[in-house]
């Protein structure tokens, strides 16, 4: 998903979309209305001791309340009626098949000593989760893990089918790879070939002359 057409008031045409660009309906239960401050996510919740996830589920966050990893997770808890320490949050990546763990600055921050005034300014680093590493928006998948009651690995979010996915993707890459190097190879052998001729070319040229002598008998 690029961009969700946002307000009533709104039309497509400001959206500036291409001329090929391709456009999804959802027909809603009910009606919304929503700001330009407000994302909507799609929240996945990992089954215990499992590499699958429950039915996927649509929420609404207010990034003008806050944008830091801790609200994303504080908004999560609520609407899952989860605890809040009980929550750990992922993204996910399909271009890479691979799920990041958010991480708020803040937390590794004040973890580390230092002095009070140093304290105070860390705590106004807080990431904001539509910056990088995470450049979190609209249509963005979000799972979540209750930790409470995982027994194993905590920050793999990963399932079978990303394991595929990745493997498919990482053998297209060699295949590319491959093509990439045999035409390289093809264009070292391609030159050296024109060197080779134009070697030959210029030894011949670089021959000396030699002078004829034509000897012609008398009949007589």
């Amino acid at each position: 998903m690029k961009t969700i057409l946002k307000g009533h008031n709104n039309t497509i045409q400001n959206l500036k979309l291409p001329d090929t660009c391709q456009i999804g309906v959802q027909v809603l239960a009910k009606s919304e209305n929503l700001r330009p401050e407000e994302i909507l996510l799609t929240i996945k919740q990992r089954l215990c001791d499992s590499r699958e996830y429950k039915d996927p589920v649509e929420m609404v966050w207010d990034t003008g309340q806050g944008n830091s990893v801790d609200h994303l997770k504080r908004t999560i808890a609520n609407f899952l009626l989860i605890p809040e320490k009980d929550v750990l949050l992922a993204k996910y990546f399909p271009s890479k098949c691979e799920w990041t763990v958010l991480k708020d600055s803040n937390t590794q921050h004040n973890n580390k000593k230092g002095t009070s005034r140093s304290r105070r300014k860390n705590q106004h680093r807080a990431t904001r989760t539509q910056c990088n590493p995470y450049c979190i928006k609209d249509g963005d998948l979000i799972a979540v893990k209750n930790i409470s009651k995982e027994t194993g690995e905590l920050v793999d979010f990963s399932t079978a089918k990303d394991d595929e996915n990745k493997a498919e993707m990482e053998l297209q890459n060699g295949h590319s790879k491959d093509e990439s190097s045999n035409k390289k190879n093809c264009g070292v052998a391609s030159a050296s070939n024109q060197d080779n001729k134009s070697i030959v070319t210029k030894s011949r040229k670089a021959c000396p002359e030699v002078g004829l002598t034509i000897k012609v008998d008398k009949f007589t």
